[in-house]
């Protein structure tokens, strides 16, 4: 992989998770990046180095993934090229990894700690602008993977889209949302 590549690829991630119009798989990754655009940002360093830290095409995928997953970086993060370099990053791949290798314990052990801390007719509900599935995810007792799994056996996205208004959910919805692809059942 060169810096190039590892750049290109940023961008077509960069799209997927911060733009509505723009899905990293209908395009199979394509952009309009050309190597002139390359050559002419001030961080070219940056993708020379990852491309050599990652030099394969999916771990490099995976960990720029991680990075919109599993940190706060939207899209108004301007800096985001240089946090990439930063132990956090590193940190969030191998959680990305962890977590997708064992998908399905993940999603056990999560689901046992909805089921001991919500009662199964309220997992979904919205009471008082609130979902106490939605605090598990918040406090960090439940993973995005079981949100995006749960997503795609009951699809209750739309509907809390609806009800739960907070600015937090709405970023947390388009996550899942952009998320999915990569969460293999």
């Amino acid at each position: 992989m060169t810096g190039f590549e590892a750049y290109r690829l940023y961008v077509a991630i960069h799209l997927h998770f911060t733009t509505n119009n723009y899905d990293y798989f209908k395009y199979n990754g394509a952009t309009t990046i050309t190597q002139s655009n390359f050559l002419h940002i001030q961080d070219k360093h940056t993708f020379y180095k990852l491309s050599r830290t990652y030099p394969i095409h999916k771990d490099l995928e995976q960990f720029y993934v991680a990075q919109y997953v599993h940190s706060l970086i939207g899209k108004d993060s301007k800096d985001v090229r240089y946090k990439f370099l930063n132990p956090e990053s590193r940190t969030n791949y191998l959680k990305l990894c962890k977590n997708l290798q064992a998908l399905t314990r993940l999603f056990k052990d999560d689901y046992n700690k909805i089921l001991e801390n919500i009662p199964k007719d309220e997992i979904f509900q919205i009471k008082n602008n609130l979902s106490k599935l939605f605090q598990l995810f918040v406090n960090g007792m439940i993973q995005i993977e079981t949100l995006v799994i749960l997503n795609s056996k009951v699809s209750f996205v739309p509907y809390w889209d609806k009800n739960l208004k907070s600015i937090f959910w709405e970023s947390c919805s388009h996550r899942i949302k952009k998320y999915e692809p990569w969460v293999i059942i």
